[in-house]
């Protein structure tokens, strides 16, 4: 009897001990935090965002690695939830960390960043930096596309066109679903395996015929649906950013119009525009996720 309340004295003792060593390692932590100064030209949420920017690099925190919860932060600077919820999503709108429902705040996965000219196509763009685009084929069939398309590739009500949907992963990470619409006087140029296995600009630009001469873009803001957040891997409603996008070949003919639907937690669009008449899109692709 006295051996058997030895032993849970000795656990109970442990276990204390071991809380406290945890506790006091927590503290340790914490205090890799910047104080905050009230009186500084700086609002609180801003330097708060800078405080934790500098805990990541003190501790050398990588992509996944947790940061200080909401509330553990509250407690220690006393400041308001709105402070750090904006400190949060500043930091988060800047793709340094990532909020994961129900889970916490981690540390974000570097971008991947590449650039991008207009008139050629994402892979082969990308393949010139050493990084690989990899397609995967949801569907190429004859449809009845919407007033949108209808419009953009100047054609009468009821006409049908080629409609392609790929599925375009960069190191087996899908970041976009590609949808386009082929005129089917411009489809029929092409043989089954070339529309099913080229990327659809390298596929127009091999003909002088269809050859892209400019292109017409336009990005909008959305949510997934269901369909497109199964194969994305994603939770329906993740937010999108979808670039909508005509081209032409030298005759100003509309050969093509589609969209790319991005995740936006996983990419980042930039242009330049250039006085020689050079426009640059670049593209930049978070690697991975933070599970």
């Amino acid at each position: 009897m006295y051996g058997y309340y030895n032993d849970i004295t000795f656990n109970l003792f442990f276990m204390a001990i071991f809380g406290k060593v945890t506790l006091i390692n927590q503290g340790d932590a914490m205090q890799d935090l910047p104080k905050l100064n009230p009186d500084d030209y700086k609002p609180l949420y801003a330097q708060l965002s800078d405080a934790l920017i500098h805990y990541i690099r003190v501790r050398e925190l990588k992509p996944g690695d947790p940061i200080p919860s909401e509330a553990e932060l509250i407690r220690h600077y006393g400041t308001s939830r709105m402070t750090v919820r904006l400190a949060i999503q500043r930091l988060a709108t800047e793709g340094l960390i990532k909020k994961v429902q129900g889970k916490g705040t981690f540390v974000a996965a570097p971008k991947i960043s590449g650039v991008i000219h207009g008139l050629r196509s994402l892979e082969d763009s990308f393949a010139e930096q050493g990084l690989s685009v990899s397609n995967q084929l949801l569907q190429a069939s004859v449809e009845f596309p919407t007033k949108l398309f209808l419009d953009e590739l100047e054609l009468p009500p009821g006409s049908r066109t080629l409609k392609i949907r790929r599925l375009k992963k960069i190191s087996d990470s899908p970041v976009c679903i590609e949808v386009r619409n082929i005129p089917l006087d411009v489809a029929e140029k092409f043989t089954k395996e070339q529309i099913e296995t080229i990327p659809a600009v390298e596929l127009m630009n091999s003909r002088p015929d269809t050859k892209i001469h400019h292109v017409n873009y336009r990005i909008v803001s959305s949510v997934l649906l269901e369909r497109e957040a199964e194969v994305l891997q994603v939770p329906e409603d993740s937010p999108v950013l979808i670039q909508f996008m005509t081209h032409f070949n030298r005759q100003k003919k509309p050969v093509m119009a589609g969209r790319l639907t991005f995740l936006a937690e996983r990419i980042e669009i930039r242009f330049e525009f250039h006085s020689n008449g050079e426009n640059i899109k670049t593209i930049s692709f978070k690697s991975e996720q933070t599970d």
